[in-house]
């Protein structure tokens, strides 16, 4: 793989690390509107830090840490910059449908970035990469579509009150 893909690589980081971070710090408002319980979050948190420890397993293998450890910094503070301006007020994270609608942005973007991830791995045949990028891109996008349902469900009780 060359240098281009290992920071692909960084970038599928970096959005574990901020999906930890979101549903972390979006916690209270999405128990509160009953989209995700506490426990289901902690599952999410639990699976991004797993993506990340695979992700730093299979760069160290390659001695590509450095490059995808830049690239993941990078792309974080862009994703933070970004969800910092989508939800600037602090009420903001306490708004179930505030949440989902920045998760249509993030999660979506996400998928994105690991159907790349999955696509590499079908490429060069390593096994730990095709696996990871089933898991990931599993993840995101089963998240993707329970906050399009939730978002759905949500509008449907505003218009009604």
């Amino acid at each position: 793989m060359n240098e281009h893909i290992w920071k692909k690589l960084g970038e599928v980081k970096a959005f574990a690390h901020a999906c930890a971070d979101f549903l972390d710090r979006g916690r209270d408002g999405f128990t509160s509107a009953e989209i995700f319980s506490t426990e289901e979050i902690d599952q999410f948190v639990e699976k991004c830090q797993h993506h990340i420890k695979r992700i730093e397993e299979i760069s160290a293998k390659a001695e590509t840490s450095e490059i995808v450890n830049a690239k993941a910094e990078a792309t974080g503070e862009k994703l933070s910059s970004m969800q910092e301006l989508y939800l600037a007020d602090e009420d903001d994270w306490q708004d179930g449908m505030e949440l989902l609608e920045w998760s249509g942005f993030f999660f979506g973007g996400a998928v994105i970035h690991w159907r790349l991830i999955e696509g590499v791995g079908e490429h060069v045949h390593e096994a730990d990469l095709t696996a990871l990028s089933a898991s990931g891109l599993g993840f995101y996008t089963q998240i993707f579509e329970t906050a399009g349902e939730s978002i759905k469900a949500l509008a449907k009780e505003e218009a009604a009150a």
